[in-house]
């Protein structure tokens, strides 16, 4: 914990066609095909996130999602680390682990094309798939790794709307990860069962309890959440100083215990985070 700092504001720019056509020639490990394939879902989920969430989305951040189809990269698992490291400032974290992520710096999104994860889950239900007839048992990988892709799209187009909060140390870097990570599992969950129903089996035990803690606090602190969530401040005084109230409680939500259940923190640094100070 500490170290390196994340990306800053100064850092942000929005990678233009030429520049994400250039990454995709580069790194890109699909085909043509493939990637119009992810960009129609792209749109679609684009589409419904807007309609669904819009009125909690701020006007910039959604005239950016209006051309993020134009910059998804998808790579194999050495193309992504690849790119994650050339991409990323010299001073900047190491880019995370995991199927994809949403990088600010170029407004990208960079996943995994799912090949090798989807032979993982082939292999652990291989007993079952295997006793399918022949021709639903043909379409069983292709599946699984459709829908790997759709959510990975998913989670990362929805933390491609939120705002910068500016929290770039002290505890609310962490409550703000926290917040951010269950709020796009938890919305990721939403989307696929209502578009992908068919599609939504692979739920980790980290994402559960993720969910679980962003439907706690809409029940607690009622649709609100999601301005905050998406960092949507509002203009007028009276209003953002609301807002302002409302990210202190749901910040206040995240004690050591909790940032450890959501995956935020590993126990051994839970000691190290109490001694930190606070960000207000």
């Amino acid at each position: 914990m500490g170290g390196k700092e994340g990306y800053t504001k100064e850092e942000y720019f929005t990678a233009s066609d030429d520049i994400a056509d250039s990454i995709k020639a580069e790194y890109s490990s699909v085909s043509p095909e493939e990637q119009e394939f992810v960009n129609v879902i792209a749109q679609g989920i684009k589409d419904y996130v807007v309609q669904t969430y819009g009125e909690h989305i701020s006007k910039d951040m959604k005239e950016m999602l209006e051309t993020a189809n134009k910059r998804i990269v998808m790579v194999d698992n050495e193309g992504f680390k690849n790119l994650s490291e050339d991409w990323k400032p010299e001073s900047a974290l190491p880019a995370p682990e995991g199927a994809a992520y949403f990088s600010k710096i170029g407004n990208l999104v960079i996943m995994r094309d799912m090949i090798e994860h989807s032979k993982v889950i082939w292999e652990q239900g291989k007993e079952m798939f295997e006793s399918l007839p022949e021709d639903q048992k043909r379409m069983v990988l292709p599946y699984i790794r459709f829908s790997l892709v759709t959510q990975a799209l998913i989670h990362e187009l929805v933390h491609s709307c939120q705002e910068d909060t500016g929290e770039h140390r002290n505890k609310n870097v962490y409550r703000r990860m926290a917040l951010d990570e269950c709020g796009a599992s938890c919305l990721t969950d939403k989307i696929m069962k209502e578009r992908y129903p068919k599609g939504n089996f692979l739920e980790s035990k980290d994402s559960k309890i993720r969910i679980d803690t962003f439907n706690y606090l809409l029940g607690k602190y009622g649709d609100e959440v999601y301005d905050v969530f998406f960092n949507n401040v509002p203009e007028v005084a009276v209003d953002k100083a609301r807002h302002e109230e409302l990210q202190k409680n749901i910040y206040s939500e995240f004690g050591t215990k909790k940032l450890v259940q959501v995956g935020i923190l590993d126990d051994d640094k839970a000691g190290v985070y109490d001694h930190m100070s606070e960000s207000w």
